[in-house]
């Protein structure tokens, strides 16, 4: 598979990921937001948007860098101490707080989907955090290893956000 190829199949998983992140709770997000702690009202609340860039590293290949719209919704969980968000492509990220930055917690996040080809793509994402000092303006950092037709990605990507 060509770098060109697993770059796309690195975008639409991008897309499946950042879609819809959501919970099937019966609180808003804006109740969420009002009891929570002051770090975690900031990510809580109304949706943020922006770019997520993903730079895919294939063996034998250029490394090649693509720009997708991302889409972020946070809802409180437990004590209000971590936020998870869940994705169509049946990604839970289970994310620690400490002051502006969340943190993936629990190890890695394995999830998939379907590539444009009709195959099937792995993630497993090792790091992913994301930080907030203000509530309106949002960055983040993942790492991510992408399998599709037996070949292995590694990808370093960022997330620019605002709401």
């Amino acid at each position: 598979m060509t770098l060109s190829e697993h770059v796309t199949l690195l975008a639409a998983l991008a897309a499946l990921v950042s879609m819809g992140c959501n919970s099937s709770s019966a609180a808003s997000a804006d109740d969420d937001a009002a009891a929570a702690p002051a770090n975690v009202a900031r990510f809580i609340g109304e949706s943020w948007t922006g770019t997520e860039t993903i730079t895919g590293n294939c063996p034998g290949s250029t490394p090649g860098t693509t720009y997708e719209p991302v889409s972020l919704t946070f809802l409180a969980t437990g004590t209000g101490l971590s936020v998870t968000t869940t994705t169509t492509a049946n990604c839970v990220f289970d994310l620690s707080l400490s002051g502006d930055t969340a943190t993936l917690s629990g190890g890695p996040v394995k999830c998939g989907g379907g590539g444009p080809d009709g195959g099937t793509v792995a993630a497993t994402y090792s790091k992913y955090t994301l930080t907030t000092s203000d509530g309106q303006n949002l960055t983040g950092t993942f790492t991510i290893a992408v399998t599709s037709g037996g070949a292995t990605c590694t990808s370093m990507g960022t997330i620019t956000a605002t709401r």
